[in-house]
């Protein structure tokens, strides 16, 4: 108490009012951002450089919190505040590829990949490789750190990856415009991803982010990006589904993409078109099992959506050309697994 009255955070009287309020939005949030930032340039014998940065909201106010090497506690008005110093200095590169969606599998193989080329100390995505040269890695285990990291991400189970699934998951990453065939069982990097490639192979620095709203809940809102950085490149990988470990990978074109890609992750809203489609597609399931009647249906997603019922037939649903899950005819990717539906 007498550190913190010469602070001026305290009295005999007790806390002051400031003091009383920080503690009560720590103890009470109704939506935090947590942030932590590695600095790949600062290693050194203690480990890699790392600082830590939260925004705490709640009813009495909004705070930020640096915790580093000085520890310190800072009011702020709102979370724009931290999603500008994340932007800050990003030039980003024109002309690199739209966002592309990834599994959770597609993701473990791309990141075994790049770690191939920096174990061999070449730089990432550089060198050409065969399925047999990520067989032989996946084989002796390599892939199993990544897909501990992948975990981290929001999968709720690593993927169950065999080595007869390796080649069918090249060609699907090359598809997707991330790799080119060589040969026959040749691939390499595309030379439109390799900025990508080097950002999340060999950054200069990386922001974990985790946003929760409502923390309180039973079911809060949680969201993850990483956003890798290398030089001017500079890459946002978000989830699109804790369950399945789907991700969205976005490249970065400048300092005002970056702050539109964070406040669409950090500030919006549950997205309820997004939660209304996971229900029609949990509802089809069902009628599938012969669990619900297409009557049954109709009243729920009614009584859900306000308007008329989708169709279940196969004008309103189609299956992943991949796994078979079904989506809504105006999917652009299965919910699942990722795979294109175009």
């Amino acid at each position: 108490m007498k550190s913190l009255a010469r602070r001026r955070l305290a009295s005999k009287r007790g806390l002051a009012r400031g003091m009383r309020d920080l503690i009560t939005s720590l103890s009470h949030p109704d939506s935090l951002v947590d942030i932590f930032t590695f600095h790949f340039s600062e290693i050194s014998s203690k480990g890699i450089g790392f600082a830590r940065r939260s925004f705490v909201n709640s009813e009495v106010g909004a705070y930020s919190l640096v915790i580093n090497r000085n520890g310190i506690v800072a009011r702020r008005e709102d979370v724009r505040t931290l999603i500008e110093e994340l932007g800050e200095g990003t030039s980003g590169i024109d002309g690199l590829p739209e966002s592309v969606v990834l599994n959770a599998k597609e993701l473990t193989i791309l990141l075994l990949i790049l770690t191939m080329d920096i174990y061999g100390g070449d730089v990432p995505g550089l060198s050409p490789f065969t399925s047999s040269d990520v067989s032989a890695r996946v084989s002796v285990g390599m892939h199993v750190p990544i897909m501990a990291q992948i975990r981290l991400y929001g999968e709720t189970e690593a993927p169950d990856l065999r080595e007869e699934e390796v080649y069918g998951i090249l060609l699907s990453l090359a598809r997707k415009g991330i790799l080119v065939r060589l040969g026959e069982d040749s691939f390499s990097v595309s030379e439109d991803f390799l900025p990508v490639a080097l950002a999340m192979g060999s950054p200069d620095r990386v922001d974990v982010i985790s946003a929760v709203k409502e923390p309180d809940s039973e079911l809060p809102d949680v969201r993850t990006a990483v956003l890798f950085r290398f030089g001017r490149a500079a890459v946002v990988m978000s989830i699109l589904d804790e369950g399945s470990g789907v991700v969205e990978i976005t490249p970065i074109r400048g300092e005002r993409h970056l702050r539109r890609v964070l406040e669409d992750l950090l500030l919006e809203s549950i997205d309820l078109e997004v939660e209304a489609r996971a229900l029609d597609l949990a509802l089809a399931k069902l009628i599938e099992k012969g669990e619900l009647t297409e009557e049954e249906y109709g009243e729920i997603a009614e009584l859900v959506n306000g308007a008329e019922a989708p169709s279940t037939t196969e004008e309103g649903l189609k299956p992943c050309p991949e796994c078979g899950h079904l989506n809504r005819s105006d999917a652009k990717f299965c919910v699942k697994c990722g795979a294109p539906l175009t």
